[in-house]
């Protein structure tokens, strides 16, 4: 049994099918997953085991992506596009809302998730390990509910 076997099946509930291209993910091979834990071994395991069990890509039509890799921000927008406030902090990008904002972990602080907002370069510190976050941006409730339906 997986970690995140309830993700694969919410989903595979609330994606629509004909929307194949902005669903589509791919998991990462066990030579994938060995080589990024080569390079960040104290990543966190529920965002390696959501790699392997789910993949990398987009989910919900594009609410969302999740990277097969984690780069800085310089890496996954280009050298300067987004300078932080404090250029001293380290960010390591897991994933985008495909609006600008990107999430991502902060190595030096026990790995802590954070939003990297676009607009002023500023952190925003989630307070949820990986896998609460992603359900989140799911919009999967606790009980597995689609809160997309439940909120309207």
């Amino acid at each position: 049994m997986g970690l995140h076997d309830d993700v694969i099946e919410f989903l595979a509930r609330v994606e629509n099918p004909k929307k194949q291209r902005m669903n589509s993910r791919k998991r990462l091979t066990r030579r994938e997953v060995d080589k990024l834990l080569k390079k960040f071994p104290d990543a966190p395991k529920d965002y390696v085991a959501y790699l392997r069990e789910v993949g990398a890509g987009p989910f919900r039509e594009c609410a969302f992506t999740v990277y097969g890799f984690l780069g800085t921000l310089d890496k996954v927008l280009g050298e300067g596009v987004l300078v932080l406030r404090d250029p001293t902090t380290k960010v390591l990008c897991f994933g985008d809302n495909f609006s600008g904002d990107l999430s991502g972990f902060l190595p030096d602080s026990r790995w802590a998730v954070v939003d990297v907002l676009h607009e002023s370069g500023s952190l925003y510190r989630v307070k949820k390990t990986f896998g609460e976050f992603i359900r989140e941006q799911m919009l999967m409730g606790p009980r597995g509910e689609d809160l997309r339906i439940s909120k309207r």
